[in-house]
């Protein structure tokens, strides 16, 4: 089930210990209205934000000398897993390798080494745990699923189909099925393609979102004689991730985030909030980074453009997309990131939609959430290494 996203700085730590006591609570708002559609249910909330009155506890730290390894590198939000037990599976991508904890945090296994044979992986890029309760692996170098049980114990392989691999390789599961996302074909340049969600329940597949995904512009850079092919400058891409029994899924520009169970829709949760215009500076904040950079490593060539010819060329959207990213709990609560001004909030809504409120600036967003309702962060340590970190949310009453 579920595994995000950015890493947290080590002077993030201090404010978790405690967030100001002195704003709303987790009572749900009042203001959100409630109706049915054709069998869907829409919550639509309040546009004005409630501040959330919410403490983390700081509870057990992977990836430390004192809980197997040292450290993880390439984690992302498709890096975690969860089995029924409690158990905690870490695809740690960069070291290509499956590392398994118990639920209080403390190292039981590790299987997995770079290479080739049953048990070894070349750019591993999902893992979750299947309905039946085997721990599985998408290896894309090698085109397989691999499986393993609760103990890491390697279970077999099958192969996965080239087109499947033109998903991004993100796989998450639910209780009773499995979901993934893909495009439909290959794109040459100038093309745009169809993205979707699927869900997988047996033997029957549904796409349960689809959303459009522009075309690609060539873009050569000048002194090395590279070139690249970049959608626009703030593309919209679809949001997703599924816990439990549900799939969420945003893929629209404005604040909707469809909830959908067995591959049906069930709820949709609004907010009539507003995207943000693609400005000027926004473009060019963008773009500078790209207009100077080594290719080849340290000893490579040095890539240049001119920035106006990189933005003419590029192009971009002309609105932000509000959602930046979804995370699900198993009991269907959900937390969505946005930015729209450019300072990143987390909202929190309870598992029939209503909005509780949004959390204080610079609180981290997990990358998942338990099986016993505690927030997952990807950190950083003083030394740029990787950790997994556990916080136990303190909901404060008035």
């Amino acid at each position: 089930m579920r595994g995000g996203k950015a890493p947290v700085p080590p002077a993030m730590v201090a404010f978790l210990v405690a967030v100001s006591a002195c704003s709303r609570t987790d009572t749900p708002t009042d203001a959100q209205t409630t109706r049915d559609s054709a069998g869907v249910t829409i919550v639509e909330n309040p546009a004005e934000d409630v501040p959330l009155a919410w403490g983390f506890e700081r509870v057990r730290t992977l990836g430390t000398a004192e809980a197997g390894p040292e450290g993880f590198h390439g984690l992302d939000s498709w890096s975690l897993a969860f089995d029924a037990a409690g158990r905690v599976f870490v695809l740690d991508k960069g070291n290509q390798r499956v590392v398994v904890f118990d639920g209080a945090g403390a190292f039981m296994a590790e299987v997995g080494r770079a290479g080739d044979g049953p048990d070894a992986f070349r750019f591993p890029r999902s893992i979750w745990v299947s309905p039946t309760g085997e721990v599985e692996v998408l290896d894309t170098a090698h085109r397989m699923i691999k499986t393993f049980n609760a103990s890491a114990g390697h279970a077999g392989n099958r192969s996965v189909s080239p087109m499947a691999l033109g998903m991004s390789g993100r796989i998450e599961a639910t209780t009773r099925g499995i979901a993934f996302d893909g495009t439909d074909g290959l794109r040459a340049s100038g093309d745009s393609l169809t993205g979707y969600v699927a869900y997988v329940e047996e033997a029957d597949t549904v796409r349960i979102a689809r959303w459009r995904r522009p075309g690609t512009t060539r873009v050569e850079f000048a002194g090395c004689r590279v070139r690249y092919y970049f959608e626009p400058f703030f593309a919209p891409e679809i949001r997703w991730d599924a816990a439990g029994d549900l799939v969420a899924v945003n893929s629209r520009l404005g604040y909707v985030v469809d909830l959908f169970e067995g591959g049906e829709l069930r709820r949709s949760v609004r907010r009539p909030l507003t995207p943000r215009t693609v400005t000027d500076a926004d473009v060019r904040s963008a773009a500078e980074p790209l207009t100077r950079f080594r290719f080849g490593g340290s000893g490579g060539r040095v890539c240049t453009k001119d920035l106006d010819e990189l933005v003419a060329e590029r192009g971009y959207a002309t609105r932000h997309q509000l959602i930046s990213d979804v995370v699900l709990g198993t009991d269907g609560s959900l937390w969505v990131r946005r930015g729209e001004d450019g300072e990143p909030r987390t909202d929190v809504f309870d598992p029939v939609g209503r909005y509780l409120g949004t959390l204080r600036e610079g609180t981290p967003f997990p990358i998942a959430i338990s099986p016993r309702g505690e927030i997952v962060t990807r950190e950083l340590d003083a030394f740029d290494v990787e950790h997994l970190v556990f916080y136990r949310v303190r909901e404060r009453t008035r």
